[in-house]
């Protein structure tokens, strides 16, 4: 890609897929790693709802678009 090059992209569902996991198992590994943690009691059950909303609800449906704007040039 040359500079000054812009890439639009859209979402895919393995794309996601991976996004939710990283995030829900990275607030259960923080939950584990610091027990006594504001919060820690929470985060796993915060984290397996998400998961469960995830997988229940809007797995099929949920995407985003990110396109990029920017001015043209002459």
């Amino acid at each position: 890609m040359s500079p000054g090059t812009a890439q639009p992209g859209a979402s895919i569902s393995h794309w996601l897929d991976d996004c939710e996991w990283s995030w829900t198992g990275s607030l259960a590994s923080w939950a584990l790693d610091h027990p006594a943690g504001p919060g820690s009691v929470q985060a796993p059950e915060e984290a397996a709802a998400h998961r469960a909303g995830r997988l229940r609800a809007h797995r099929d449906a949920l995407g985003f678009l990110c396109p990029v704007l920017r001015p043209t040039r002459p």
